[in-house]
């Protein structure tokens, strides 16, 4: 998580690529999502199959969950955010609206959204975590 907000404090006001973007909110966003189920999986003695289909699952909401904020930064509710709407833009930082446009983020989370939800189809907790993925993908705040 320090290595992805480095990485974050150090792109503002820089050119980056859009694989850097990714890599920054891999090393922020999804892993503060992901480490909650490791330690889920490892408490709850899960095989490596289990713990390879909640690492997709996080990794899929965590970026969905991150592209949307970029996206609620743009068309957001200042009321429901509670933060100045395009503050990041104000901030010249690099996010994912900025590399791709409202429309094809709005395709990507749909994307990922589906993704997260392919790779929890065979557990248990399959269906609270499709509403999981759904509630992140379609937030307002």
């Amino acid at each position: 998580m320090c290595a992805g907000q480095t990485l974050d404090l150090e792109s503002e006001d820089k050119q980056i690529t859009a694989d850097d973007l990714k890599e920054i909110h891999k090393g922020k966003t999804v892993a503060m999502i992901k480490v909650c189920a490791q330690i889920a999986c490892a408490m709850a003695d899960a095989d490596g199959d289990t713990l390879e289909h909640y690492e997709r699952y996080c990794d899929d909401i965590g970026l969905a969950f991150q592209i949307q904020d970029d996206i609620l930064d743009v068309v957001g509710d200042y009321k429901k955010l509670g933060k100045p709407i395009n503050s990041d833009s104000d901030k010249n930082k690099n996010t994912y609206v900025s590399f791709y446009g409202i429309e094809k983020c709005r395709k990507y989370v749909e994307e990922l959204t589906n993704d997260a939800m392919e790779s929890v189809c065979q557990l248990d907790e399959d269906e609270n975590l499709r509403e999981l993925a759904i509630f992140l993908a379609k937030r307002d705040h």
